[in-house]
């Protein structure tokens, strides 16, 4: 009989010990589970503050390396070997950009991104130091080439210098050999002529007796001037001061040689010359009477004057 009633006992206790072992159980596996998914989270969230810091740096080396591209292809001007090799660099930026923004759109991160992104960074890295390296000897390479430049410049300077000082020597020199080569007629002697019935001229200072003008003068020998054709203008300027000029007797008009300033003259002489001294005279003829008083002969070769003779008509 007591054999029977302790039995309900014994298994009583045995089930509730299974039920506080499968309590436990539960309780160390939510356990579990709760750190497990704090790891995860304390992990994820590590992972995506690298992934933003890796993608900043990221955006930061693409900014460098794009700028640099453009410091390039400046540099480069007409070099097509450079402008070649600034088009791979343009074409490693765009694909580096494609895969940052793929990183970015991206909702998970894992171990495989952080290892691309790392990748990216440091082929972004690699880029830059090479494209430094290239823009760094472009800049010595041109600074050389500056200085040479300027130094060729500042040769061609002194030597343009140095002709123009040349140049104003021969002007200087060619101007007197011109003006040496001038003839200047010596021993002037001028006055009015009359005729007779015979044709005999008679030497008068009479201005109404006057018919002619009589201008005679020495070409002296020059060995300077080149032998050939030569030409004197006569410019005879009357008591009223103004030049007695007839256009149908062969007067004209010529320009200084000084100043470049219009003269009306009265009468051209064209002779032939030999380097030795001659003797000439000039005839001036008018159809009205000659003025009474003080006047002025003036004798011009290739512009410039080379003698002037006061005479009067009485």
């Amino acid at each position: 009989m007591s054999t029977d009633v302790n039995k309900p006992k014994s298994e009583g206790s045995s089930k509730k010990g299974i039920y506080i072992f499968l309590i436990l159980a539960l309780i160390l596996l939510n356990v579990f589970f709760v750190y497990n998914n704090m790891n995860m989270k304390t992990e994820n969230a590590e992972l995506e503050t690298h992934n933003t810091e890796v993608q900043t740096s990221l955006d930061e080396a693409e900014n460098s390396l794009a700028l640099k591209i453009q410091e390039l292809e400046t540099l480069a001007g007409d070099n097509q070997e450079l402008l070649a090799q600034v088009e791979v660099y343009k074409q490693e930026l765009e694909t580096i950009r494609q895969e940052r923004d793929k990183f970015k759109k991206s909702a998970d991160y894992n171990s495989g991104q952080k290892k691309k992104l790392d990748a990216k960074v440091k082929e972004l890295e690699r880029s830059l130091l090479a494209l430094g390296n290239t823009i760094d000897s472009l800049k010595a390479n041109n600074e050389y080439l500056s200085r040479k430049t300027d130094s060729l410049g500042t040769s061609l300077v002194a030597s343009k210098e140095e002709n123009q000082a040349l140049k104003s020597d021969l002007t200087v020199k060619n101007k007197k050999v011109e003006l040496g080569s001038l003839l200047k007629p010596d021993n002037v002697m001028i006055s009015g002529v009359r005729y007779k019935g015979n044709g005999k001229e008679i030497e008068t200072t009479s201005a109404k007796k006057s018919e002619k003008l009589r201008f005679c003068f020495n070409i002296p020998e020059n060995l300077v001037a080149d032998p050939g054709e030569k030409t004197l203008l006569l410019r005879v300027i009357s008591p009223g001061g103004s030049t007695i000029a007839v256009a149908a007797e062969g007067s004209g008009m010529f320009v200084l040689a000084e100043t470049g300033e219009q003269k009306q003259y009265t009468k051209k002489v064209t002779f032939p010359y030999e380097q030795t001294k001659k003797n000439m005279c000039i005839y001036w003829q008018q159809t009205g009477t000659y003025a009474a008083g003080n006047y002025t002969a003036v004798f011009y070769q290739n512009g410039y004057e080379v003698a002037s003779v006061p005479f009067e008509l009485q």
